[in-house]
């Protein structure tokens, strides 16, 4: 995993993918977090109603955005979440852990924007 990870986000990694820009990166970040915010009600949603073509869906698309901004360990428990959801419903430590991973990465994507702004 690249360098520079304090709270979820490897801050090397998100001004590589926004080429350093500081409008950009708060421009990503906010898109990032309303998007995601999103993505984990549907995948809520699907969990409570059984539907795992919504979780699946949800959660591969939620990993491959959050490796796109740096957020590496968020995908990566993703990529064990989507893994888990193909074969079975993932157990509730597991959704906590992508919930943990993701709160982690929306208070360091905040802390980044008012540090930009």
């Amino acid at each position: 995993m690249p360098g520079g990870d304090r709270g979820g986000i490897d801050v090397q990694a998100l001004d590589e993918a926004t080429g350093s820009d500081p409008e950009f990166m708060v421009e990503l970040l906010t898109e990032y977090i309303a998007c995601s915010q999103r993505t984990l009600e549907a995948i809520r949603a699907g969990l409570a109603a059984g539907d795992a073509t919504a979780v699946l869906e949800g959660a591969h698309q939620l990993k491959g955005s959050s490796r796109a901004i740096g957020a590496f360990a968020l995908g990566d428990t993703l990529q064990s979440f989507e893994q888990t959801a193909r074969v079975g419903r993932p157990p509730a430590s597991l959704v906590a852990k992508v919930e943990e991973a993701f709160s982690a990465v929306r208070s360091h994507a905040a802390q980044l924007i008012s540090e930009a702004t």
